[in-house]
Parts: structure tokens; sequence; C-alpha cells
């Protein structure tokens, strides 16, 4: 009987070391994928970051580059007002002159 114990207790032992055994084996394996996780998490994060600072940048060019274009056409805008004011100063100078010179001759004439 006590062999029988002995036995069933060593039988008992040897489990429960196969069994620690796998628990083991199985833990590390869980941390080694938790390191892989972590790993490619930060180089998720990193990837992130970058395209977020190449929109940024981006975002940051084509606000310079619409107001450069708002400042053109602003430039452009007075210009076309001076030009279109010069023109219309000259057209009634134009027809005063005219006039002046109808009323000259028509004062010869008389």
């Amino acid at each position: 009987a006590h062999e029988l114990k002995v036995k069933l207790l060593s039988k008992e032992l040897e489990m429960v070391r196969a069994a620690s055994e796998k628990q083991n084996t199985e833990l590390q394996h869980t941390d080694q994928n938790i390191q892989q996780l972590q790993k490619a998490l930060k180089q998720k994060e990193w990837e992130l970051q970058d395209v977020t600072s190449l929109k940024n940048a981006r975002i940051e060019d084509l606000e310079k580059q619409m107001k450069q274009m708002e400042v053109n056409t602003h430039r452009l805008q007075e210009e076309f007002q001076r030009k279109h004011a010069d023109v219309d100063r000259y057209a009634r100078e134009k027809e005063a002159s005219l006039t002046a010179a109808k009323e000259a001759h028509a004062e010869r004439e008389r």
C-alpha cells in the first residue's frame, strides 16, 4: 500500500512538473508575442507620426501658396482698376478735347 501511494504521488508529481513546464513554455511564447506586438505598435506609431508630419507640412505649404495667390490676385485687381481708371480718364480728356475742338470750329464758322 505504501509503495502504491509513493507510485501515485510520483506520478502526480511528474504530471504537475509537466504541466508547470507547459505553462512556462506558453508564458514564454506569450511574452514573446507581447514583445513582438509592442514592437509592431511602436513601428505603427512612428509611421503614423511620419505621415502626420508630412500631412501637416503639405497643409502648411498649400496654405502659403494660397496666401501668395491671394496677394497676387489682390495686386492684379488693383493694377486692373488703376489701368481702367487711367483709360477712363484718358477717354474723358479726349472727349472734352473733342468737344472743345467742335465748339471752337463752330465759333469760327459763325
